[in-house]
């Protein structure tokens, strides 16, 4: 054997595993499984520990995307056409959500199996929150607000109102996976549109990335919280009538932000109210300049302890998606596959350019 042919040899171990997929629409294909995971996933988020139904919208979605699903597997042959009629027939009977799974589990892996060819789900690099936020604003604030808060201008003519990523109790129920899975197959309950072909996969996990950062945000409206609360003080020491009104608009403006707040430490939220209640009854009394003064230093203090619970209670950052180390472990593994290649090629090199000797013939001894 020659080293050419060695050499194609070798190269043809390393492609074979793509030649199925080379067969198969792999877009399509990888379209199909994340449908799949999406009707797995919401059709779990639909029944409660109990397994009583708790969110219908959430089991029309599953319905939806597996409608999605059939039509994908139609063009990938009658097998997989039967197993997803199947899973259909489960999903109308309401079967249990681990059943389901399963069936959707078994589903996938037979996929890839099949076709050698997995999921596109990973960036090329790391996600960046920057050009997520330019992205976000560019096709998402419409209905989201430029903060993520739900309150985009189209927003109120949703049936459904949009989601608020600035509250930590539905950040801490959702990970960065469910975003991208939501950003790239869409929520049709929800007119959210899909953005798989629209937003290429690093521009969705940019997006995610960007998402995930808007928790923090909270200190800046508590800010503006503090500084009504000062135009209240200001109002009064300059005589004005409408002191404590300021001080009203000054609280209202602080209860949205209670709910998110009271979720990791309902004592700050407290401590923010019995401040307010010190300062607005201040308010309401002549002459009492310098209880006036200290009731608000007591709702400086109060809001900046609620903006540190806020820090603190923002979700996890997305490096913890271990997207780096998979790339990494990814690439080591490739690599070692290329060096065991060309060590059994090297080994076959050599034992086939080895001299050969001849050893003298032996007469048998009779």
């Amino acid at each position: 054997m020659s080293r050419a042919r060695a050499l194609v040899g070798g190269l043809g171990l390393m492609l074979a595993a793509s030649s199925l997929a080379a067969e198969v629409d792999a877009p399509g294909v990888r379209r199909l499984l994340a449908l799949l995971d999406g009707v797995a996933r919401e059709y779990g988020e639909a029944f409660g520990d109990d397994g009583a139904l708790a969110r219908p919208l959430e089991l029309e979605e599953a319905s939806l995307l597996l409608g999605d699903a059939r039509d994908q597997g139609e063009r990938l042959g009658a097998d997989l056409e039967r197993q997803l009629a199947v899973l259909g027939e489960a999903i109308e009977k309401r079967a249990p959500a681990a059943a389901v799974a399963g069936r959707v589990r078994a589903i996938r892996v037979g996929l890839k199996d099949a076709t050698g060819i997995g999921e596109d789900v990973f960036p090329l690099a790391r996600p960046s929150s920057a050009r997520g936020q330019a992205i976000f604003r560019a096709n998402c604030a419409g209905c989201h607000g430029e903060r993520g808060a739900g309150d985009g201008p189209d927003a109120a003519g949703l049936e459904r109102k949009p989601r608020d990523f600035t509250d930590p109790t539905f950040m801490r129920q959702e990970t960065p996976a469910d975003f991208f899975r939501v950003i790239s197959l869409g929520r049709r309950q929800a007119a959210m549109p899909a953005w798989e072909n629209v937003l290429s996969v690093q521009d969705r996990w940019d997006v995610v990335s960007y998402l995930w950062s808007l928790p923090a945000d909270l200190r800046q409206p508590l800010a503006d919280v503090r500084r009504q609360a000062d135009a209240a003080v200001t109002a009064y020491h300059l005589g004005e009538r409408d002191a404590a009104e300021l001080a009203a608009d000054a609280y209202l403006s602080f209860e949205p932000l209670e709910a998110r707040l009271g979720v990791d430490d309902p004592e700050a939220v407290r401590g923010v109210e019995a401040a307010f209640l010190r300062l607005r009854t201040a308010l309401r009394r002549p002459a009492a300049g310098r209880e006036v003064d200290e009731a608000a230093g007591a709702v400086g203090d109060a809001l900046q302890v609620a903006a540190s619970a806020a820090s603190v209670a923002n979700p996890r950052p997305i490096s913890h998606l271990g997207v780096e180390w998979i790339a990494g472990a990814v690439l080591a593994t490739m690599a070692l596959l290329v060096l065991v290649v060309i060590r059994i090629m090297h080994v076959g090199f050599h034992v086939q350019d080895k001299p050969q000797t001849r050893t003298r013939e032996v007469d048998p001894i009779v």
